[in-house]
């Protein structure tokens, strides 16, 4: 079990290796998911689904169920170990609306991963789902949905829904404090 691990923590794919660590953290016994919990991140860099676009198909590899629940699970591992709460909530709050999108079940995927996770962090995840429809609407999180280019729909934070104008007047325009604002919500939106 250990071998494997460590094959799939050096993997030089990024990506797949964060994919192949939920698939074998949430299959793992008890023992071994609190072992994974407390040896996380391994020092190591992982790559994560794009927030944004876990709803989406076009030009992904991963269906959006199995990127939803990969997303999720990193509330898992991390085990609130964060520091502030309210930021795993509102990307709670984010995943939640893409399983609506995607037409998963966010209480199958949310269960799923709690089921995984330390009781603390389990009982987070699952209060989520049982919030009322208005506590864990868009709206309460301040979040919207945008369709992108494709024509599929993404969930955003309004303050990183840029239009090109936008863009084009704080550029020549803005102050040096409006500038690197914007520079640091085009990298955020980059990512």
């Amino acid at each position: 079990m250990e071998l494997a691990l460590n094959q799939i923590v050096n993997l030089s794919d990024r990506q797949e290796a964060y994919y192949q660590l939920v698939d074998y953290y949430l299959n793992a016994n008890v023992e071994a998911q609190i072992d994974i919990r407390k040896k996380w991140n391994w020092g190591t860099q992982w790559v994560y689904p794009n927030w944004k676009r876990l709803a989406c198909c076009f030009s992904e590899t991963y269906s959006p169920k199995k990127r939803i629940t990969a997303l999720l699970t990193a509330v898992s591992l991390k085990d609130l170990n964060i520091p502030d709460w309210r930021d795993e909530l509102v990307g709670i709050a984010s995943i939640y609306h893409s399983c609506l999108l995607a037409k998963v079940s966010p209480e199958e995927i949310f269960e799923r991963v709690a089921s995984a996770s330390s009781p603390e962090t389990a009982k987070f995840i699952r209060d989520f789902c049982q919030r009322s429809p208005k506590d864990k609407s868009l709206e309460a999180f301040g979040l919207q949905i945008v369709l992108n280019a494709d024509g599929e729909q993404e969930v955003h934070f309004p303050i990183c829904v840029l239009n090109k104008s936008t863009i084009e007047f704080l550029q020549k325009n803005g102050n040096p404090q409006e500038q690197e604002l914007l520079k640091i919500l085009l990298e955020a939106n980059s990512l």
